[in-house]
């Protein structure tokens, strides 16, 4: 339970980082409408109607795709931040293997 927390709170900081100020609009819209209109398409239905086709990942597969560009663009950004900021003694190591 507590994994599902910490993951939900990283997507949701990663989400709420994509639509920063400092995001092109075309990306940040990009990221969320495939994620918006997946999850839509599917969940209302089921709500409406009934049925399980919101329980199916296959279906949400968009959606977790989302998801994951966002939390990529996240750290792409915090990593490529900190290896310019020029700080190689805080960064140990990584700042050598990745700067």
């Amino acid at each position: 339970m507590a994994a599902t927390l910490i993951l939900v709170a990283i997507v949701g900081y990663a989400v709420y980082f994509l639509c920063s100020d400092e995001t092109n609009k075309q990306v940040w819209l990009f990221v969320v409408m495939v994620r918006a209109v997946t999850a839509l398409a599917v969940v209302l239905p089921d709500v409406i109607l009934g049925g399980t086709r919101s329980t199916k990942a296959r279906y949400l597969f968009p959606t977790y795709l989302g998801m994951q560009i966002a939390v990529a663009y996240l750290l792409a950004t915090k990593i490529s931040a900190l290896c310019q900021a020029g700080n190689g003694n805080k960064c140990g190591n990584f700042s050598q293997l990745y700067c």
